[in-house]
C-alpha cells in the first residue's frame, strides 16, 4: 500500500485509488446519500475551543481523515484519494430536543469530488451545559464502528486524555480481504414482499430520526435471553423489526421480507485492524425472513445466516454484485445508468448493531448518549442503528417523512421496541 503520511506533499496529490469497496459507495452516494453520522449528547465544561484543538489531534492521527476524493478522466477514469491539508469544519447552532432532527437532514448533504476533508461536525449549544455533537463522514472512509471511536476520541482528547491515541495506517479492506477466497454464489432467494406503507410521495428526501432505548436492566434482561436460547443479540433485534414490519400486511398474507446487516470484517482479515482506524471494513449481508416463521425461528435465521455467510467468505459479494466503477465512471451517462440499476433493487430494511462503545473517563463532560445514524437508500424502508453505552441501549430508526406516513411509521416503531421487550 501506498503510504498516506508521507509528509509536506502538495495539496491535491494522488495517495492511492480508491478500491471497490471505496469506490462503491461513492456510486453508491451519487444514487442516495450513504453518508453517516456518529453524534453524541451530553452535559458539561465542552466549548468550541475545547472541540477545535480535538478534532485536530484527532484528526492529524488518521490518513483518512486528511483526504479528498478527485476523478480521473479519460479512458482509465477511476477515483483516487488525494492530500489535503484542510481542517474538520465546526459549524454551531442551537441545543433543543431537535437536534436530532436537525441532525439527520444535515447528514444527507452530499460531499462532491473535491471537498475535503470528508469529514464535517455540527455542534449543538445551550446557553448551560447541555450539548450535543454530530461528526458526519462520507462513507467511503470510514464505518459506524470506527466513527463512533473517532468521535469518542475527540470527546477523549477535548479533556487531554488522548496520550495513548497512536497515529497508525491500514491497509484498505480489499487488500486484507483476499480475492482468492471468493465465495460461491448459492441459489437466488425468493422475492421479498413490498411494504404498502411505504411509498414516494415527494423526490426530496426529508429524514427523520425516531429514537428509543433499553435502559440497564432491560439490556441485561435481554442479554439474559440471549445467552439461554442461544441467538444473538442481533437476531433477536433483527427478529424484532421484522416482525414489527410483517404487522402491515394481512394475516392470511405469505411471503418474506430481507433484513440487510452491514457486517463488520474486521476479525476476518488477513492482519488485524482495531476498531479506532478509521475505515471501511464492512459489508452487507441480506436475508430472507418468513414473516410468519414463529420468533424465535426468525432470529436464529438472521443470526445464522450472517455467520454462515461470514464463515463462507462472502465478505467481497456485496461490492461485486455490479460491474467495476470504471464502468460507469468512463460513460457519459454513467451515473445515470447506475441509479436507475439503484432504482430496482429489491425492498429491504437495515439493521446495524456495532455493539458496545467504550465509556469516557472524565470529571468535566458527561455522555449521556454515543450514538450513530445513515440514511435509508431508495429502496430501504428503515435504517436502524444500535448502540450500546454505558449499559444502555441506543436505538436510531431513520426514514425518510416523504416515504411513511407518520401514523405507520410510530406505529412500527412503537411494536418493534415492544417485541424486544416481551422477547428478552
Amino acid at each position: 500500500m501506498q503510504n498516506l503520511k508521507e509528509s509536506q506533499r502538495p495539496q491535491g496529490q494522488f495517495i492511492r485509488s480508491l478500491d471497490q469497496a471505496e469506490a462503491n459507495f461513492w456510486l453508491y452516494d451519487r444514487a442516495s446519500s450513504m453518508n453517516f453520522c456518529v453524534m453524541a449528547e451530553g452535559e458539561g465544561n465542552f466549548s468550541e475551543e475545547s472541540l477545535r484543538k480535538a478534532l485536530d489531534l484527532i484528526q492529524n492521527k488518521h490518513a483518512l481523515a486528511k483526504v479528498q476524493i478527485l476523478k480521473q478522466v479519460g479512458q482509465d477514469s477511476h477515483l483516487y484519494f488525494a492530500t489535503s491539508d484542510k481542517k474538520i469544519p465546526i459549524q454551531k447552532d442551537l441545543y433543543t430536543t431537535e437536534w436530532k432532527s436537525k441532525l439527520a437532514k444535515e447528514t444527507i448533504r452530499l460531499f462532491e469530488l473535491g471537498d475535503s476533508p470528508l469529514i464535517r461536525t455540527i455542534f449543538y449549544t445551550s446557553g448551560n451545559s447541555k450539548f450535543a455533537i454530530g461528526l458526519i463522514f462520507h462513507h467511503s472512509i470510514g464505518d459506524g464502528r470506527s466513527g463512533c471511536r473517532f468521535l469518542l476520541d475527540v470527546l477523549r482528547a477535548s479533556t487531554g486524555e488522548a496520550e495513548d491515541i497512536q497515529e497508525a495506517e491500514y491497509s484498505s479492506l480489499m487488500e486484507l480481504y483476499p480475492a482468492e477466497e471468493l465465495y460461491k454464489g448459492g441459489p437466488k432467494p425468493e422475492k421479498p414482499l413490498s411494504i404498502p406503507q411505504f411509498s414516494r410521495k415527494k423526490e426530496e428526501q426529508d429524514p427523520e430520526i425516531i429514537s428509543f432505548y433499553l435502559e440497564e436492566e432491560d439490556v441485561e434482561s435481554l442479554l439474559k435471553t440471549s445467552k439461554q436460547k442461544k441467538i444473538s443479540f442481533h437476531g433477536i433485534l433483527g427478529a424484532s423489526q421484522v416482525t414489527a414490519l410483517a404487522d402491515f400486511f394481512d394475516r392470511g398474507q405469505e411471503g418474506v421480507l430481507y433484513l440487510s446487516t452491514p457486517a463488520d470484517l474486521r476479525p476476518h482479515l488477513s492482519h488485524p485492524v482495531p476498531d479506532s482506524a478509521l475505515g471501511l471494513y464492512i459489508s452487507l449481508f441480506t436475508t430472507p425472513v418468513n414473516i410468519r416463521d414463529p420468533f424465535d425461528i426468525k432470529a436464529k435465521t438472521i443470526m445464522n445466516d450472517v455467520r454462515a455467510r461470514i464463515g463462507r467468505r462472502e465478505g467481497r459479494a456485496f461490492y461485486e454484485l455490479l460491474p467495476p466503477s470504471e464502468q460507469f465512471l468512463e460513460k457519459e451517462d454513467g451515473l445515470k445508468l447506475f441509479q436507475l440499476l439503484m432504482s430496482r433493487n429489491p425492498q429491504s430494511s437495515l439493521l446495524s448493531n456495532v455493539g458496545i462503545i467504550p465509556v469516557l473517563s472524565s470529571e468535566e463532560i458527561k455522555v449521556k448518549e454515543l450514538s450513530f445514524t445513515v440514511h435509508p437508500a431508495l429502496t430501504q424502508t428503515v435504517f436502524t442503528t444500535v448502540t450500546t453505552y454505558e449499559n444502555r441501549m441506543a436505538i436510531n430508526i431513520n426514514y425518510d417523512k416523504n416515504r411513511w406516513n407518520e401514523a405507520d411509521i410510530s406505529q412500527f416503531a412503537y411494536s418493534f421496541r415492544k417485541n424486544i421487550l416481551s422477547n428478552s
